[in-house]
């Protein structure tokens, strides 16, 4: 009898086959008995087997945002094109948590943070440092020689440090330079290492973001993540995707997470300094969802009502609305969407063109 057979005569000795069956369709022969192991409340407890009443009853925790609303716990990839700006990004990211300030005028979780710097000299490094005024941050740690990830006792060194609750977010920069002599064909490799890294950030809830390299026109796709897709196979793994791209000379960030809508966010540098920010996001979408809402005295609106009057798309839909949220113009109900309290004092200071059109991002 091997060990698995034991444990498994184990458990059918104290199932109650008439109780968990409700006596329907079980016989009381031994092999069909002991097909049926895995209706034992341990073994299902162990591999978190639930029924759809059990789930609803159990108290999770709740969600962790490294950045609120945009960045949570779990593995994050960022893909871009070469020269569009992922370092610095990045960087900059590593900077708002480590001291706890807003970044992209979003909420952080502070905490401590560590970047693997696999591309970048220490020079570099170090200048781009001075440029986000980040000399002074004790609390961001840079891992400039690290050594290759394809090399089993530096991956067990990373995991070693991932586990140790020090870290709040960890930067891989980047993916491929920091798994130099893998053989990057091996995709079930690469998936067994983004899913112990995943896997990892989701146990001890922190962020891991993976920086990645973007090699393809995304312009023929339609759609940047669809050029991610096929540029990657480690996405697949990711809770959240991020996309840093320009078109013409504005910068672009579009996020798609299991956690929020996707959203694309118009970015700039502000005057002066290498800090991101969010500018002009209210799309025309937005902007005639709430225009047709003032204009009718509409207090609450779903998705499937302004699909119905405005006929959108419900996917544009919710990047609208998310939107008009993030600005404060609506307020989020479950499913729905109504109008602030105090709205009135807003418009009756100033026309709907001017509320709408004269804003300042």
């Amino acid at each position: 009898m091997t060990d698995e057979d034991f444990e498994i005569s184990k458990l059918i000795g104290k199932i109650d086959f008439g109780e968990l069956t409700n006596g329907k369709g079980v016989h009381s022969d031994a092999d069909t008995q002991k097909s049926l192991y895995f209706l034992d409340p341990e073994f299902r407890a162990k591999r978190q087997i639930y029924s759809a009443r059990e789930l609803e009853s159990l108290t999770l925790p709740p969600i962790a945002w490294t950045v609120e609303g945009l960045i949570p716990m779990g593995l994050c990839f960022l893909g871009a094109r070469l020269k569009v700006g992922k370092t610095i990004f990045s960087t900059a990211l590593a900077k708002s948590v480590a001291t706890g300030t807003d970044f992209l005028g979003l909420r952080v979780t502070q905490g401590r943070v560590l970047y693997l710097q696999f591309e970048d000299a220490a020079e570099l490094t170090k200048r781009r440092n001075r440029k986000l005024e980040l000399q002074n941050v004790a609390n961001v740690d840079f891992a400039l020689n690290f050594g290759s990830l394809a090399d089993p006792n530096n991956m067990k060194i990373l995991g070693d440090m991932l586990v140790s609750g020090y870290y709040t977010l960890v930067i891989l920069d980047t993916w491929e330079r920091s798994h130099i002599g893998a053989d990057t064909a091996d995709r079930m490799w690469i998936m067994d290492q983004v899913d112990k890294l995943q896997r990892t950030a989701r146990k001890q809830r922190i962020t891991i973001l993976l920086i990645d390299h973007l090699n393809k026109s995304f312009e023929r796709y339609g759609d940047i993540f669809d050029a991610i897709a096929e540029s990657s196979t480690k996405i697949a793994a990711a809770d959240t995707l991020m996309a840093l791209f320009l078109k013409g000379d504005k910068h672009y960030l579009k996020v798609r997470s299991r956690y929020a809508m996707e959203v694309t966010y118009g970015l700039r540098r502000a005057s002066g300094s290498m800090v991101w920010e969010i500018v002009d996001d209210l799309t025309p979408t937005a902007r005639k969802i709430y225009a047709w809402m003032q204009a009718n005295d509409i207090e609450f609106v779903d998705v499937a009502l302004i699909h119905e009057q405005l006929e959108i798309a419900s996917t544009t839909t919710y990047e609208a609305l998310n939107r008009l949220v993030k600005h404060t113009f609506l307020v989020k109900e479950g499913m729905q969407w109504r109008m602030p309290d105090g709205l009135e004092s807003r418009i009756d200071s100033a026309s709907h063109d001017e509320l709408i059109d004269g804003i300042k991002w």
